[in-house]
Order: structure tokens, then sequence, then C-alpha cells
């Protein structure tokens, strides 16, 4: 690192109770933030039922026991806990430079997306409130304003940080 640049790393959680690190390093023009899950417990099971539906689709269709239908709905069901286990977010990290913008990246268990959004059209940084499933949430987001119409992008979608958390990236990415 260089000798300007600050760094804080701490353990919080998620909205569900499990564990993430937190990591903000300041540089003296931009400011690093990254949230990683620290471990999945639950991939070992959902691999284990995945393992089990495929195996008794197998006999079924060996044996001849299942019509067209219950093997498509089989084969469908397999895509989607296929798709439930491998698309889960691993890391975000948002990178924010205040001349250059803001560039917002999920890292999944097989690839990332990435996302930049410019200096000049970031209105505001504002924690907000939503109601998901009866709960209400704390989300980061930033108002975007384009040419007609202002959006909010929430940040930090995969890993849902708790209220604690978003409190103290906020108060880093606003220094």
């Amino acid at each position: 690192m260089f000798s300007g640049d600050k760094s804080e790393n701490k353990e919080y959680e998620d909205i569900y109770g499990k564990y993430l690190k937190l990591s903000i390093i300041k540089h003296s023009n931009s400011t690093e933030v990254t949230i990683k899950k620290i471990k999945n417990y639950n991939l070992r099971s959902k691999c284990l039922i995945l393992f089990l539906i495929i195996f008794v689709g197998f006999f079924g269709v060996l044996f001849e026991l299942y019509s067209i239908k219950y093997f498509v709905f089989l084969v469908l069901i397999i895509i989607l806990v296929t798709w439930k286990i491998f698309h889960v977010v691993k890391s975000e990290k948002l990178l924010y430079v205040p001349q250059l913008g803001c560039q917002i990246t999920q890292k999944y268990k097989f690839g990332f997306s990435s996302a930049f959004i410019p200096a000049k059209s970031i209105q505001g940084l504002f924690i907000n409130e939503v109601f998901s499933k009866h709960r209400v949430l704390f989300v980061l987001s930033i108002l975007v304003k384009d040419e007609n119409k202002d959006t909010i992008i929430p940040l930090f979608t995969g890993t849902k940080p708790r209220l604690k958390c978003l409190e103290i990236i906020y108060q880093h990415l606003l220094d």
C-alpha cells in the first residue's frame, strides 16, 4: 500500500445471521469496499439434493416409471436447483473514485458481473428502507440521473449486510 492509504477489516452479519468480511481501503483519491461471504454451509446439502433428484430421475427413466410430463418436470427442477446452487454471490466490490465514477462488481461461484456509473450521473448516496417478504431491510443505494429520469441502484444486494455494516460503508464513502 501507498503511504496515504487506510485499511479497515471487520466481520459483520448479513440479514440471515451469516458472517461477512468487510474490507475498506481508502486511497488518496478513491475508496474500495469489498464484502465477502465467509462460508456457505449449505452447499453440501444442496449438492446432495441435486444428486438425489438426478438419481431418482435416472432410475425412473431407466425402468420407464415416468411419463414424458414427469420427466420434463424433473428436468426443469434439476435446472432450477443447479442454477440456485451455482448462482450464489460470493463477494461484492464497490470502487468509488469521485472524479471518475463508481464500479460495482459481483463475483459468483463461476464468473462475475460488473457495472460502471459515471460520476456526472451520480446524484446521491443514501440508505434506503425496503420491504421484502414481510421484513424491513436496509439497502445502500445510489441515485443516478440519466437524461430524463432518476434511477435508484441498490448496492450489495447479493451479500445483504445489516444496517450497522451499511452505516460504516456510508461514512467511509462520504469522507
